[in-house]
C-alpha cells in the first residue's frame, strides 16, 4: 500500500510527491514524473476513478 503527499510548491520545477511504501518513504521529483510521463499513452476515459466508498473495507 502506498500514500503520496504533495507539499505546496512555488513553480511546477520544483514539484514532489513523497509517500510512504512499505513503510519506506519515498520521493519523486519532477524530473522524475517528466521521465515517466513519456510513456503514459493512455486517454483519460481510459482510467478507472474509484469512489471513495470504494476504497473503504466493509467488514
Amino acid at each position: 500500500m502506498a500514500t503520496l503527499t504533495c507539499p505546496p510548491f512555488k513553480a511546477p520545477s520544483k514539484m514532489k510527491l513523497i509517500g510512504m511504501v512499505n513503510g519506506v518513504t519515498v520521493e519523486m521529483s519532477y524530473d522524475s514524473l517528466r521521465q515517466i510521463v513519456k510513456f503514459d499513452c493512455k486517454s483519460s476515459n481510459q482510467y478507472i476513478f474509484p469512489r471513495l466508498e470504494d476504497l473503504y473495507v466493509n467488514p
